[in-house]
């Protein structure tokens, strides 16, 4: 899985895919799906309002968009 962060005023603070087994750090904005799932934690930037827009790729499959409005 590849979550590509597009747009200001936010930025991914963490990631996971509930695998106890995997060790790799949180912060890297690549994760490999666990049983289909993975999880991204963004927030926006201090004093900064408007959309955030968060890009999601999975394997060859199009890419998926979610917008968070801040205020």
């Amino acid at each position: 899985m590849t979550l590509l962060f597009v747009g200001n005023p936010g930025e991914i603070v963490v990631t996971d895919n509930g695998d106890a087994t995997d060790f790799n750090i949180f912060s890297p904005h690549d994760r490999i799906a666990f049983n289909d799932l993975s999880l991204v934690i963004i927030k926006a930037k201090h004093r900064q309002t408007g959309p955030v827009v968060l890009a999601v790729e999975y394997d060859s499959l199009h890419a998926v968009t979610c917008t968070v409005l801040t205020r």
